[in-house]
């Protein structure tokens, strides 16, 4: 049953930052969403939400946009139901029963079928994973590979001392490395040494975002914003028309984009099509 015109609903919007991203994913959300409701939004910034505590705006759903204003919302008690986007942390979806909203990575199955499009000669794929994290990974994702013909090659990575041992068991076994999330390999410091191992062994990664790709990724799936934006609005409007927020699952995004890097593509002799590079979002 839809949302009675009459009955205003207040929706509380908190956003890491002002940045393009977080303001075309917030005016699609509110688009989508405001479209045949009564609906009053407040919206607010991460340099506020420490003066705010929620119960005194009495939302009833609040829209969270980055890793900060996630964290803001899980404390603020578990009766306000919670859309999560634009994190790239899955901790609060597992630890919060009222946050839900859709990840900022893609299915394996949906990121192997990229890989296939993009490099069509490609069989053998390396994965770093880290077995504390994700202990089921190499089954899972072997079966994946099998499906869709390619050979997945795991190592395991439990600290980052062990990221230059892990590197070079992929160095002559694997044609490509995919990054998958994971804090403890993919750090800040970790990035670099990643990075420059691709180089020189001319063994393209497959980042996880633009900026990934922008410093040496040969490609990185990425999002649509206007269209992450109505995903999150649709989700709030299970929400508001009584479905519990518990009962929704996270989700991944559900239009895919992608960025190339091609003088990455140029150092390591690797041909794109001029079809492929034509969709993508953005080219390096």
């Amino acid at each position: 049953m839809l949302l009675h015109a009459g009955i205003k609903k207040h929706v509380l919007i908190v956003t890491n930052m002002r940045e393009e991203p977080y303001i075309e994913t917030v005016r699609a959300f509110k688009k989508r969403f405001a479209s045949n409701r009564n609906i009053h939004f407040t919206e607010l910034s991460s340099s506020q939400i420490d003066l705010v505590n929620s119960r005194q705006l009495k939302p009833d759903l609040i829209f969270t946009l980055g890793n900060e204003a996630t964290k803001w919302a899980s404390t603020q008690g578990y009766k306000t139901p919670v859309i999560s986007t634009l994190d790239f942390s899955d901790d609060f979806f597992l630890k919060s029963k009222n946050i839900t909203g859709v990840k900022m990575y893609y299915s394996l199955n949906t990121q192997l079928m990229w890989l296939k499009n993009i490099f069509r000669h490609i069989k053998r794929v390396g994965v770093l994973y880290n077995p504390r994290e994700n202990a089921l990974l190499p089954a899972h994702v072997k079966t994946i590979g099998q499906q869709a013909g390619l050979d997945i090659i795991t190592v395991p990575v439990t600290a980052p001392r062990e990221l230059p041992s892990a590197l070079g068991q992929l160095r002559n076994k694997t044609e490509v490395l995919l990054a998958i999330p994971d804090k403890t390999i993919y750090s800040e410091t970790s990035m670099n040494e990643i990075f420059l191992f691709s180089f020189r062994n001319k063994l393209p990664l497959i980042g996880l975002a633009d900026n990934w790709t922008r410093s040496g990724a040969i490609y990185s799936l990425s999002w649509d914003f206007v269209d992450l934006g109505r995903q999150c609005a649709d989700l709030a409007a299970k929400i508001i028309n009584g479905t519990p927020v518990q009962s929704i699952a996270p989700e991944y995004p559900r239009k895919v984009a992608f960025t190339f890097n091609t003088k990455v593509a140029e150092r390591m002799k690797i041909d794109i099509s001029k079809k492929i590079l034509s969709s993508a979002k953005m080219v390096f």
